[in-house]
């Protein structure tokens, strides 16, 4: 039979309540270990990490790269569980940069603002690569660790900035290796030299977009044969989305089932129809309403030929063939003038855009994506 006295027992911090009573009761033999798991000021350095506040690290800064997708926790409770941690603070992480640019004359008193510039942002941050275990080791795992690292940043390929707390959770934002640092990464001495085996990294990392993100949330409508005939042909509905970001956002829609299809351009706006989404279109066209993108994409984009284009510039042909001419002009094209939208969600808003579709067995998903000024509120 095993006894109590077999067992190691870490030193317990707290054996007494609020009360002055014993907080455990005798250790049972069969199961000796649960003593070390009912209270949170025994659980040791694991137990911090479930804590928020000053004892646990509410806030938490990670970050990762395609190249190995290896989550790097920079700060907060598992701070350098991969061999590395911050070491200096987080420089251009919170509000992003902006300059108001303003219009000004001979007879205007003052100046008027006439738009605001957001540039890219850039962060100054600082890395101790292995320093929590310097001296302590070979240089083997301070070479793996720093070589990994290195690897995760890229001047091409963006990596991911996260930072996470118990109120506003995830966000992330898309970074580059922008500067290495300012001494050029010049040392006197080898980071392994006297045993130390760790360094001190400095890096400016550049967003190109300077917004946060979250994941993009989606709402799907879909027509029926009913809501077609109650609507002389034309199924008539609504979605309803969030954007719970700070920052306005520009919804896309993916839809499906050839027809004719119109949609609401932003809160309040007027109806846009989209061109007449063909069979050879493929399963879905997209539509994106953020006008520095291209504004409707199909899974089958059709080649403009010459005979597209021979049919397209008689006017005669083109009455005659207009099917024809229109299934094998890109969608972006079957517009005269293009699909224009003009109207952003509003940040903290809920839209109820409407939508229209006459094929019974069409459906428009609404993507809106969430966008956030700082890291955190």
């Amino acid at each position: 039979m095993t006894l109590p006295g077999d067992f190691y027992y870490l030193n317990i911090d707290y054996p007494d309540d609020a009360y002055g009573n014993p907080r455990y009761a005798e250790p049972d033999p069969r199961h000796p270990s649960f003593q070390r798991l009912t209270n949170w000021f025994d659980l040791g350095p694991n137990g911090y990490q479930l804590r928020h506040g000053d004892l646990g690290g509410d806030i938490t800064w990670v970050y990762t790269h395609p190249f190995n997708w290896r989550v790097w926790h920079l700060s907060g409770p598992r701070e350098g569980r991969e061999g590395v941690a911050l070491a200096t603070d987080l420089d251009g992480v919170m509000d992003p940069d902006y300059e108001i640019k303003y219009q000004s004359g001979t007879y205007v008193v003052g100046a008027e603002p006439e738009r605001v510039d957001y540039p890219m942002r850039e962060i100054h941050m600082g890395f101790w690569i292995a320093g929590h275990i310097a001296g302590l080791t070979g240089p083997f795992r301070y070479l793996m660790t720093a070589d990994a690292f290195r690897q995760s940043w890229s001047e091409t390929v963006p990596g991911y900035l996260g930072c996470f707390n118990r109120v506003h959770g995830w966000r992330w934002l898309q970074v580059l290796k922008g500067k290495g640092a300012v001494s050029g990464g010049a040392t006197k001495h080898s980071p392994t030299a006297f045993g130390n085996n760790a360094e001190l990294w400095n890096i400016v990392a550049h967003a190109p977009y300077p917004m946060y993100a979250k994941r993009a949330l989606t709402a799907t409508w879909k027509s029926s044969a009913e809501l077609v005939t109650a609507g002389d042909g034309v199924a008539h509905g609504k979605i309803a989305i969030a954007n719970r970001g700070t920052w306005r956002n520009h919804p896309k829609f993916i839809i499906t089932g050839r027809g004719n299809v119109s949609i609401q351009d932003g809160i309040g706006g007027k109806m846009v129809k989209l061109p007449e989404f063909y069979d050879s279109d493929g399963a879905f066209m997209m539509v994106d309403t953020d006008p520095t993108r291209q504004t409707i994409v199909t899974a089958n984009e059709p080649v403009d030929d010459g005979l597209a284009k021979f049919l397209r510039n008689s006017q005669l042909l083109e009455a005659m063939f207009h099917d024809q001419v229109a299934r094998a002009t890109p969608a972006q094209r079957r517009v005269p003038g293009g699909v224009l939208f003009d109207n952003p969600i509003p940040a903290r808003t809920v839209a109820h855009l409407n939508v229209e579709h006459d094929n019974p067995q069409g459906t428009v998903t609404c993507i809106l994506p969430q966008h956030y000024r700082t890291a955190w509120s």
